[in-house]
C-alpha cells in the first residue's frame, strides 16, 4: 500500500471537537473526561502515529495532556490555526499579515504564546495561517509583513529551542483559500494560492535562511484554491468604420486566467511541502455545510470522492512526499467522532489501494470502478 511509511495523524481538535460537538475543543476550553477520553481513543488505535493538538487554556489540564501524550509514543503537532480563525482578542483578521504594524505585532505575540505551548507539548512542528486577505491594492505590502512576521517567530522559536535544550521547532503556514464570501464561508486568507505560497517559502527560506519553514497543503482547499495568470495572444483589430477602416495584425493583448487546483500542484510544492491534510469539502452553495467544512467523508454533498483522493495520493507518491498525512474531518449534529474516524481510514485505504491495471498486450486497460463499501 503506497504512502505506508508516512506518519498518519489526526486533527485531534476537529475529530474531537467538544462534548455534542460544541467546538469547546477548538477553544481550548475541553471538559477533561471528554479530553483525556479522545486522546486515549487515538492513542489506542494502531492506525495512527501522529496527533495534531491545539492551545489548552487551563494550565492544570494541559499538563494532564502533555503527561499523557509523553508516554504514548507518539509525535505531536501543534495547530495554531483555531486561536487565529476564532479571534477572540478581536485584532485585526489580517493577523500576522496585518499592514497596520500594531495590529501585526499583536498577532505575532498571540502567536508567540502558542509556540511556548507547542514546546510545551514536545511538538515537532507548528501550524498557523497568513491571515485574512486585504484586497489587491495591498496584496504585496500584506506578504511582506506576512514575511517579517515569521522571520520573527522564528526568531523567537530559536530563543525556546534553546531554553528546551532541542532543535527549533518546523515553522508550518497552511495555505487556505481566498474566496471573500459574505457569509463567512470560507476562511480567505492571504495564502492563498499555490505559487503565491512558493514564492513566500522561497523568501523565507533562501533570503532569511529559516531551513525549519516549510507549507502544509490541505486536500480539503484543494478546490477552493485558484491560481492566477496573465496569458498573451496575438489577435488582429480593425480601427475605424467603413473606407477608413484599418487592420492591424499580431497585436498583443493580455487577459487574466483563473485555473483551479489539481494534485499537479503538488510537484511545484515538493521542496516546501512538510505537511499534508486529508479532508473534505462542500460545493453547493445551497448545502448547510457549503464551504471549508472539514465534513466526514460520507456526507453526501461531500466535494471528494474516492477517485480525488487517489488521485491526490498518487501525486505525494510519484514525487517521494515522506512528510506526515493528517486526517481533517470533524463530526456534525449527531454525528460521532469514532464512526467519523473510522470511516475516514477505510475511505482513504480505498484511495491509496486504488490501481489502473495496464495489460501489455493489445494495450487494453483495466480501471477499478469507483465504489463505496456498504456501510459508507
Amino acid at each position: 500500500m503506497i504512502l505506508s511509511e508516512n506518519i498518519i495523524s489526526v486533527v485531534h481538535f476537529m475529530a474531537f471537537p467538544g462534548r455534542q460537538n460544541t467546538d469547546s475543543m477548538l477553544r481550548g476550553e475541553p471538559d477533561e473526561r471528554y479530553l483525556m477520553n479522545s486522546l486515549k481513543i487515538i492513542a489506542d488505535d494502531p492506525y495512527f502515529k501522529g496527533i495534531e493538538v491545539t492551545r489548552i487554556k487551563d494550565p492544570a489540564l494541559r499538563k494532564k495532556a502533555i503527561d499523557f501524550l509523553s508516554k504514548t509514543g507518539m509525535t505531536i503537532f501543534f495547530g495554531a490555526q483555531p486561536v487565529q480563525l476564532l479571534n477572540e482578542e478581536k485584532y485585526d483578521p489580517a493577523d500576522i499579515s496585518s499592514i497596520n504594524e500594531l495590529e501585526r505585532k499583536n498577532a505575532v505575540d498571540r502567536l508567540k504564546r502558542a509556540l511556548e505551548e507547542a514546546y510545551q507539548f514536545g511538538a515537532v512542528s507548528f501550524a498557523f495561517i497568513s491571515g485574512r486577505d486585504q484586497g489587491p491594492d495591498v496584496r504585496e505590502t500584506a506578504k511582506l509583513a506576512l514575511i517579517r512576521s515569521i522571520v520573527e517567530l522564528a526568531e523567537y522559536s530559536r530563543s525556546l529551542a534553546k531554553e528546551f535544550k532541542r532543535e527549533p521547532i518546523r515553522l508550518v503556514l497552511e495555505m487556505f483559500d481566498r474566496i471573500n464570501d459574505p457569509r463567512g464561508r470560507f476562511a480567505n486568507q492571504l495564502i492563498g494560492p499555490t505559487f503565491e505560497a512558493i514564492e513566500v517559502a522561497r523568501r523565507i527560506r533562501d533570503e532569511y535562511e529559516i531551513p525549519e519553514f516549510g507549507l502544509l497543503y490541505d486536500l480539503s482547499h484543494m478546490y477552493l484554491l485558484r491560481n492566477y495568470y496573465i496569458r498573451k495572444k496575438k489577435v488582429d483589430i480593425k480601427i475605424g468604420e467603413d473606407e477608413n477602416v484599418q487592420e492591424i495584425k499580431n497585436v498583443v493583448v493580455e487577459e487574466e486566467i483563473e485555473e483551479p487546483e489539481a494534485p499537479v500542484v503538488l510537484q511545484y510544492l515538493m521542496p516546501y511541502l512538510v505537511h499534508v491534510h486529508i479532508g473534505n469539502c462542500v460545493l453547493d452553495p445551497n448545502d448547510p455545510r457549503y464551504g471549508d467544512s472539514h465534513a466526514s467523508f460520507a456526507y453526501p454533498g461531500g466535494a471528494m470522492k474516492v477517485r480525488d483522493v487517489a488521485n491526490f495520493v498518487k501525486a505525494l507518491h510519484e514525487m517521494g512526499y515522506k512528510g506526515p498525512i493528517g486526517f481533517e474531518i470533524r463530526p456534525y449534529d449527531r454525528e460521532g467522532s469514532v464512526p467519523v474516524l473510522q470511516h475516514a481510514k477505510a475511505f482513504f485505504d480505498d484511495a491509496r489501494t486504488w490501481q489502473d491495471v495496464i495489460y501489455g498486450i493489445g494495450g487494453f486497460k483495466f480501471a477499478t470502478r469507483e465504489y463505496f463499501p456498504e456501510w459508507a
